[in-house]
């Protein structure tokens, strides 16, 4: 095994290039990413999702009644429909509000359009009718 006498007491070399400063020198490593696409999945994992929430049968039957109501006297009128958006990445999803006027009702699709918006009827959570703009 060598022991180096012959340089252990030699001066360091120098080098005619500037020296970089700390924040040059950790920025040669910044584009370098260890596991790629990591912080997106911690992003995603910590993005907020709520759970839909179960109606009770009573709740069911009165959104039923106010859409069937509007479905059979074919009433334009104005409404706010809150109804449950899932998530395409992640269990759950978000409550949107939306407000319009009902401009269809499948009833063979179960989906309501408000303005442009086509929502499942099973996701309404609750409709509002603003009864001054019935027409």
């Amino acid at each position: 095994m060598p022991d180096y006498r012959d340089i252990i007491n030699l001066t360091r070399p120098n080098s005619d290039r500037k020296k970089m400063s700390i924040e040059q020198r950790a920025g040669q490593f910044a584009p370098f990413a260890a596991l790629t696409g990591y912080s997106d999945s911690i992003k995603e994992t910590g993005r907020y999702v709520s759970r839909k929430i179960e109606l009770s049968h009573e709740e069911k039957e009165e959104i039923n009644r106010l859409l069937y109501e509007i479905y059979k006297n074919k009433l334009k009128c104005y409404v706010k429909v809150e109804y449950f958006v899932p998530d395409k990445k992640k269990d759950g999803g978000h409550y949107r509000i939306v407000t319009g006027i009902i401009t269809k009702i499948d009833k063979n699709k179960c989906i309501v359009t408000v303005g442009d918006n086509v929502i499942p009827m099973t996701n309404i959570k609750s409709i509002e009718i603003d009864k001054s703009f019935i027409s």
